[in-house]
């Protein structure tokens, strides 16, 4: 493995190389290049006197940038409305009285890192099963717990 193979799978291993792996898609990279094409129409000093193709770009250049930014809006709004989704449904699954059911929707919530963020804050888990459950340095602070089931589950790191 060669140095710069090295260096890049240390920054996936990093909390911000994680987020960008997961949030950062073919639609960033479009829009991205689109609005880069029109910035560089600016950039190159193109002047509305000029023909043929100069004279199109230099028309499309401000449209090339609004393009570039209303997907990089819609898409990412997209992504995010359908990730705050996810993390309501894994919820609502943790505070299942099935403990299977309860049990996977805490390993998906700490494999979103869900757990930590301060996602389960205020949560209701009412009667929900977590025994054996990975709670290590889950905020759940306010989250209603009454007759919930925490028997056996993990409150140090595990080994």
């Amino acid at each position: 493995m060669n140095l710069w193979d090295k260096i890049k799978l240390k920054w996936l291993s990093t909390r911000m190389g994680k987020w960008c792996k997961e949030y950062i898609g073919w639609d960033d990279y479009l829009a991205f290049f689109i609005l880069l094409l029109g910035v560089l129409g600016y950039i190159v000093g193109l002047t509305p006197n000029m023909s043929g193709w100069g004279a199109f770009y230099f028309d499309i250049r401000s449209e090339l940038i609004g393009i570039g930014v209303s997907v990089l809006i819609i898409a990412n709004a997209g992504q995010w409305i359908s990730r705050e989704q996810e993390k309501k449904r894994l919820i609502l699954q943790m505070g299942s009285p099935d403990n299977a059911f309860a049990l996977e929707a805490t390993r998906q919530l700490e494999d979103w890192g869900w757990l930590l963020d301060g996602s389960l804050i205020g949560a209701n888990l009412y009667r929900a099963d977590l025994r054996k459950a990975n709670l290590y340095r889950a905020n759940m602070s306010r989250a209603e717990l009454a007759k919930a089931d925490l028997r056996g589950h993990s409150w140090v790191m595990p080994t």
